[in-house]
């Protein structure tokens, strides 16, 4: 029988959700439009490509193949990588067949027939279940991802694929041609869900996903549903940072080099100045009906037009139609508000969980 054993990602440190029948400790990981990304560098000839990368990859229709698709850290670890190799394995854990470099990473359902006896990559040699990681649609989540299938496919030897949801193309680290899809959704809990009904993603064409590598506070509640509903773990760290912070146009810092440390940012003597220099964002409505001199019936250097409807009123930009316009307001003018006047500086709620 297959095993799924809770230990199995204990390696990675975490915030993370995991399907309950997976019962291993790991990090967490609403949708827009799909994307797919192509990162091949362009080539003339092999040679080309090893030059840019390392000796592996080969020129295939003018494109350099990925030079890590048999395995990340055999091309990085042992005497066949340049210059001896770099210490990633001081604590032994990479798989060596021989004593010398690393082996193959081990094969996946996402690998074409055949793969394994090609040299692509190695059968499996451990009677474990393919992992599913289901990362959300932003780099750091799906970064995340491909750190996950690189320990899971070549420290763990364990088969490990990457879930993009239905209508979006693969993101395997390993893809050949160097391709990727962004995730359809911002969090798929679907996936997860379907993960613990099915326990093999391989046995199911929905979405379905063990793992989910990053999620941020805004999904609380999701999480705690989740759990309560029985088919995910508690989220547990994955030892990354998340900050974030205020920033200012280089020209701006140009034109007052103060506000470019916090220092020129804090103290009632800085009330006056932060006021006059930050403006507030004019809806394209709210241009239309307080600042435009036809209330947007003829276009202007601002708007091409009126608003057609709420939802275009609200922006604050639409490219091609409404720049942006930014005025000064009764809350900027501290001849008015000696004591609240202030400029507007814009910043995520405390529940911001995607930058989408």
């Amino acid at each position: 029988t297959t095993r799924w054993p809770r230990p199995l990602l204990s390696i990675f440190g975490g915030l993370l959700v995991l399907s309950a029948r997976e019962q291993a400790p790991g990090w967490a990981g609403g949708g827009w439009g799909l994307r797919l990304a192509r990162a091949a560098v362009p080539c003339d000839s092999t040679a080309t490509c090893e030059r840019t990368f390392r000796p592996g990859p080969t020129c295939e229709g003018g494109q350099c193949t990925n030079p890590f698709a048999s395995g990340c850290l055999r091309r990085m670890v042992g005497d066949d990588s340049p210059g001896g190799g770099i210490d990633l394995d001081r604590h032994g854990y990479l798989f060596r067949p021989t004593g010398g470099a690393p082996g193959l990473r081990a094969c996946n359902s996402d690998d074409p027939p055949g793969a394994a006896e090609a040299g692509l990559c190695a059968a499996p040699e451990f009677d474990y279940g393919e992992i599913r990681i289901g990362p959300g649609n932003w780099e750091s989540s799906m970064f995340g991802a491909w750190i996950s299938q690189i320990l899971l496919s070549e420290v763990l030897r364990v088969p490990a694929t990457v879930e993009t949801g239905k209508g979006a193309g693969g993101c395997s680290f390993y893809d050949l041609h160097n391709n990727f899809s962004y995730p359809n959704k911002v969090y798929n809990w679907e996936a997860v869900q379907k993960a613990h009904d099915v326990v093999d993603c391989r046995e199911t064409d929905e979405e379905c996903s063990h793992v989910m590598p990053e999620v941020w506070a805004g999904q609380k509640k999701k999480w705690k549903d989740a759990q309560e509903a029985g088919y995910a773990e508690a989220p547990d760290g994955n030892d990354m940072i998340g900050k974030t912070g205020w920033y200012v146009p280089k020209f701006t810092i140009v034109k007052d080099p103060s506000i470019g440390s916090v220092i020129g940012l804090r103290g009632k003597e800085n009330q006056r100045k932060l006021a006059k220099l930050f403006k507030r964002p004019a809806t394209w409505q709210q241009y239309c009906d307080d600042i435009s001199s036809t209330g947007c019936a003829q276009r202007d250097d601002i708007a091409e037009r009126a608003p057609e409807s709420e939802d275009e009123g609200g922006f604050f930009f639409k490219e091609g139609l409404y720049t942006g316009h930014f005025r000064y307001t009764e809350k900027n003018n501290c001849t008015l508000n000696p004591d609240t006047c202030t400029g507007l500086m814009v910043e995520p709620t405390c529940n911001y969980s995607s930058f989408t």
